[in-house]
């Protein structure tokens, strides 16, 4: 299961602790991020979480059709401004869709920026993509999946400057 954009991986150790029999990697282009999370998930003895310096565009290159379960996407940058640069861009779909497996693959998106989400929504309707589950409060109400609990360092600002985090689940 990937983290991508994972940051110091934030989700990938929280699904590592809450899922101890699944294999975690998060997947982040800038080094000094992921040795943050590297040395946390050494220091405590989280075995089942790795980190892969590398760009989405390129993973293929690391993962073998069909290695992957399910992809996070958590706080990535909503590019405002710059569309193919989105982590749920077309092209970065089609990567997923190279690596996930054919049935039973999942990617989830969790994110403060209304753009980020309605664009990933339209895609997706483009895409002939559906939707398996969306909410764009996911605090409004009791969680629907306990590995929503799980708060990056930028959920947390977020909900300090009380911005609605939205949640879109889909299969490739």
């Amino acid at each position: 299961i990937l983290e991508v954009a994972c940051g110091k991986g934030h989700y990938a150790r929280g699904l590592g602790k809450m899922y101890p029999e699944n294999n975690y990697i998060g997947v982040e282009l800038k080094g000094n991020r992921i040795f943050t999370g590297a040395q946390g998930a050494l220091a405590n003895e989280e075995t089942n979480v790795a980190f892969l310096r590398a760009r989405i565009e390129f993973m293929e290159r690391y993962f073998a059709p069909e290695e992957v379960d399910e992809i996070w996407i958590t706080f990535p940058d909503p590019q405002l401004g710059k569309a193919r640069k989105r982590t749920t861009c077309p092209r970065f779909l089609n990567v997923y869709r190279s690596i996930l497996k054919k049935d039973n693959n999942l990617v989830h998106l969790k994110t403060d920026s209304p753009d980020l989400y309605e664009y990933t929504l339209e895609v997706l309707e483009q895409e002939g993509i559906e939707v398996l589950y969306q909410n764009d409060n996911i605090y409004a109400q009791p969680l629907d999946y306990p590995e929503l609990d799980i708060k990056t360092y930028y959920e947390e600002m977020h909900l300090e400057d009380k911005r609605t985090i939205k949640y879109l689940r889909f299969s490739l």
